[in-house]
């Protein structure tokens, strides 16, 4: 946490060849499962996985069949949130598929 409030800013737009995401499911503390969408991905030579919430893409993947897809070239927004039990986790604010925009069309 220390260093995240060295940063200058929040929030980074990022290119990937490619992004997996998956469909997770925890349970919270009183015992009902949750589901989440994580985006995995690579970028300057690391490998991340982030929660995705962006609200098309996260409500749209929930309710596919599947727990995994695969999504070609992406720009993605990525945005430092809150910080939780010490700790500021990075998160996929926004996905933008290359092939979406080229073809004019929505998740």
């Amino acid at each position: 946490m220390e260093q995240a409030v060295t940063l200058r800013d929040s929030l980074k737009l990022i290119r990937v060849s490619r992004i997996t995401l998956r469909i997770r499911t925890s349970r919270a503390s009183h015992g009902e499962a949750k589901q989440a969408v994580d985006a995995v991905f690579r970028h300057t030579g690391r490998l991340y996985i982030v929660r995705v919430t962006d609200p098309e893409y996260e409500q749209s993947y929930l309710n596919k069949y599947g727990k995994v897809h695969e999504l070609g070239e992406s720009f993605i927004t990525v945005s430092l949130g809150e910080e939780f039990k010490g700790y500021a986790y990075k998160l996929a604010a926004s996905i933008i598929e290359r092939s979406k925009v080229e073809a004019g069309s929505k998740p």
